[in-house]
């Protein structure tokens, strides 16, 4: 039986338990598939600006030019400058509902794909690469940006959240045999392997990996395809005397 001093009291405990819902109908989807991109892959329009350098509070749609990034919609947000040519940046989850307390959920108006930040997996990516290899979708609000520098800052130096915060993080993450922990593990490895290539340290690869962004050749033929011009064939008469409908008068 659970300790009563350990038990999660009721809110986090309801916040967990839609947080595992939304990951195990991720892992049930596969690769490219999630509850937070089920609306992207549906037709959601992205407006980009491929020209735009990064600036922060900037949210940014990655390039396929990774495995990682090329099966599944890597969405970041640009947090603030780490250097003269770096930033820090943090990505969007799969699941629309914070996992810890270092992920906070952003406003219920955005789409789902862009409702949870993830704070704990920011890094230092170059700026020249990220402008050249991503490109400009939406942007967070002042109040928003400011929310997830706190939980950012609260992370890095081990120190409480500010109360205001609270409730828009998920619960705390103690056992060593929680979900939660493969969810991060998985995570910080993909997320790895987008920002070794946006520092420059890996090379491209996305022409050998099928991409979510590619149409496949066969719907580009259909597509393209244009419409017959050959005309139907003609009916032929019927010969058959005509059918009497009324009555026939009789003298």
């Amino acid at each position: 039986m659970t300790p009563k001093h350990a038990r999660m009291p009721a809110a986090p405990a309801a916040l967990l338990a839609e947080w595992l819902r939304g990951w195990r109908l991720y892992r049930a989807l596969g690769a490219g598939e999630s509850p937070a991109e089920i609306s992207l892959h549906r037709g959601a329009p992205v407006a980009g600006d491929e020209t735009a350098p990064p600036e922060e509070g900037q949210v940014r749609l990655l390039a396929p030019a990774t495995a990682a990034t090329a099966c599944r919609a890597w969405f970041v947000a640009v947090l603030e400058r780490a250097d003269l040519t770096g930033w820090y940046v943090a990505p969007f989850g799969v699941v629309p509902v914070p996992a810890f307390e270092s992920e906070v959920r952003l406003s219920e108006r955005r789409p789902p794909y862009l409702r949870t930040l993830c704070l704990w997996n920011t890094r230092r990516v170059e700026g020249r690469r990220l402008e050249e290899f991503s490109w400009l979708c939406a942007r967070l609000s002042p109040s928003e940006l400011r929310a997830a520098r706190a939980v950012w800052r609260a992370w890095r130096h081990a120190a409480p959240l500010p109360a205001f915060l609270r409730a828009r993080v998920g619960p705390p993450l103690a056992h060593p045999r929680d979900p939660r922990r493969e969810y991060e593990t998985e995570e910080a490895a993909a997320w790895d392997e987008a920002c070794a290539f946006l520092e420059g340290s890996l090379a491209r690869e996305a022409e050998e990996v099928p991409s979510l962004y590619a149409i496949p050749e066969a719907e580009r033929l259909m597509a393209a395809e244009p419409e017959a011009t050959t005309p139907p064939p003609k009916k032929k008469p019927d010969s058959r005397p005509p059918r009497q409908t009324g009555h026939t008068r009789t003298s």
